[in-house]
């Protein structure tokens, strides 16, 4: 038989909002980081990756190595910005304004 575990949605829907905000911020230092580093190409995609799974890292410590306390399915959140629009299109953005800023003008 197994455990019944309660789950308070008002606090499962606030963490999955602080760790959404968590990757776009995560990919906007990417961005800024690859823009003013002068990475192009396929480098710069591997800075996002990076900046990406440093992310998940540092959120997965937050959680105290419990993730599942806090989340429903902790690898999915901790690695979902790697395939989420909304951050690859954040880092791309901010990539090519930084560096054009920097470089071209």
């Amino acid at each position: 038989m197994e455990a019944r575990t309660l789950l308070n949605i008002r606090n499962f829907n606030e963490n999955l909002a602080v760790a959404q905000t968590s990757r776009v911020l995560a990919a906007l230092v990417a961005g800024a980081v690859a823009g003013a580093g002068d990475v192009t190409g396929v480098k710069g995609f591997g800075v996002f990756v990076a900046f990406q799974l440093a992310n998940g890292l540092i959120m997965y410590a937050t959680c105290r190595g419990e993730p599942r306390r806090f989340f429903r399915a902790p690898v999915s959140t901790f690695l979902s910005g790697l395939a989420s629009q909304t951050e690859l299109l954040t880092f791309v953005l901010l990539w090519t304004f930084t560096h054009n800023i920097i470089y071209l003008f």
